[in-house]
């Protein structure tokens, strides 16, 4: 049977696609030590099985876009209250995670001077948003908190939360209609949001799975999610159980950069989210509340211009596909 393993694995790519990522997304949250678990190799039978799947679907995807994805509508009369319901659920995270004695992550907590400072401008940065009030500026604290982050706990940390940075440049962008200077790059915030959310789950990707998947091991230590060994799949340990969520989540990253597929994307991440709301509770829901938000965005929206299809396949972005963009 174990030779059979790889080719298995792809056919149950879809079955498996969901709950994998579900069981180890965001991993440093609920696991501090990594276990002791053999790295992946580029040469393993189940990893090029993966590369292949991804390539595949990633191709696949290109040329059903070209072909099928419709051109988007006038979606004009959403964008008021699309901009609303956004900025208020960021908002919301900011003055939640501020509660919680952490900035941008529950991994950054409140320490010192400085990320006391930080904290407390994310703080203001949330509550403008909620109330609406001085939006550009707020956008302008949650970058600057973004960046001043990064300097304190490194870049690379704070690869893993891209989306927070795209999330503060797409409403600096496209808040204030034409009075803003910078109006006529406005069809481009959806563009910075799925950029930098596809930035986010491919470094998740790298560093918690497929480069450190010790730190998903510890976690499934704590949480046996490893759901295929009880259907009787004894083959699949949990490493591959871990493979498969890392290969899934970058497949996800993937789409989302490229523009491919943004909408099936979207609907698969929703599942994932669903299920880890469920079992690990309201605190992983609150924690993602920048990710459902760009995620509404972005199915709004199809994922805005400078998709790879726009880019390569000869196909113009339609105007009304833009975030806030006027006529």
């Amino acid at each position: 049977m174990k030779h059979r393993a790889p080719f298995v694995t792809a056919i149950m790519t879809t079955l498996a696609a969901a709950l994998p990522i579900a069981a180890s997304a965001h991993v440093k949250w609920f696991a501090e030590k990594e276990v002791a678990i053999e790295p992946f190799d580029v040469t393993e039978s189940a990893v090029v099985v993966w590369i292949f799947i991804i390539a595949a679907i990633v191709l696949c995807g290109f040329f059903l876009d070209k072909r099928f994805t419709p051109k988007g509508r006038n979606r004009k009369r959403w964008s008021a209250s699309i901009s609303r319901l956004f900025q208020a659920m960021v908002g919301l995270w900011l003055i939640i995670s501020s509660i919680d004695n952490s900035i941008i992550a529950p991994v950054f907590p409140v320490s010192d001077i400085v990320t006391q400072v930080i904290r407390g401008g994310l703080l203001v940065a949330g509550i403008l948003f909620i109330t609406g009030f001085f939006v550009r500026i707020a956008s302008l604290l949650l970058m600057a908190g973004y960046i001043a982050t990064a300097w304190q706990f490194g870049i690379l940390e704070l690869l893993e939360h891209a989306h927070v940075f795209g999330i503060g440049l797409a409403i600096f962008i496209q808040d204030g209609g034409t009075k803003n200077p910078l109006h006529r790059f406005a069809g481009y915030s959806v563009t910075a949001i799925r950029v930098t959310a596809g930035i986010s789950f491919i470094t998740l990707a790298l560093s918690e799975k497929l480069f450190h998947p010790g730190l998903s091991a510890a976690f499934l230590t704590e949480h046996n999610w490893n759901f295929m060994e009880l259907y009787g799949f004894d083959w699949f340990s949990d490493r591959l159980f871990i493979l498969s969520a890392g290969m899934t989540e970058l497949l996800l990253g993937t789409l989302l950069f490229t523009g491919i597929l943004v909408r099936p994307t979207l609907v698969a991440i929703a599942v994932v989210f669903g299920i880890t709301a469920t079992i690990l509770g309201p605190h992983e829901v609150l924690g993602h509340l920048p990710i459902v938000a760009s995620a509404i965005v972005l199915f709004v929206y199809n994922g805005g211009r400078a998709s790879a299809t726009q880019l390569f396949g000869k196909k113009r972005a339609s105007r009304s596909n833009s975030y806030s963009e006027e006529e």
